[in-house]
């Protein structure tokens, strides 16, 4: 706020403003945006809120679905035997490469020592 603002606000007891309309209009465009925003907040919040109750009476509804109906149950155990089956086998897979990989390793080695020996005779650890 400016002196002679001030000054003219004290001096005339009032009939002056002591701030100048752009700083009100700045200052009602500040609360206007703060409000929005506390109000878009209360709004993600209460989103958030009943996202996870939805999602909390879903999965209570599917165990008492699991608890109770015998059908439903046969069809989750199937659907969770297939993917741990699937997993078993992606692991076998990933062993199996791995083996591959160490034996082949070793072959590289072996050729490379072979030559090795051949360039220059000597004691060789085997």
């Amino acid at each position: 706020m400016g002196l002679i603002r001030k000054s003219l606000a004290v001096g005339t007891l009032g009939a002056v403003r002591p701030s100048s309309k752009k700083q009100r209009v700045a200052k009602a465009n500040l609360k206007a945006q703060k409000a929005t925003a506390a109000a878009a907040a209360q709004t993600a919040a209460a989103t958030a809120a009943a996202t996870r109750l939805a999602a909390q009476q879903a999965a209570e509804e599917r165990e008492f679905r699991y608890a109770t109906d015998p059908v439903y149950r046969k069809f989750i155990d199937d659907k969770r035997a297939a993917e741990e089956a699937e997993r078993q086998a992606r692991a076998a897979q990933i062993a199996e490469a791995a083996r591959l990989r160490r034996e082949r390793n070793a072959q590289r080695w072996n050729s490379l020592k072979n030559v090795l020996r051949k360039a220059w005779p000597g004691n060789w650890r085997s």
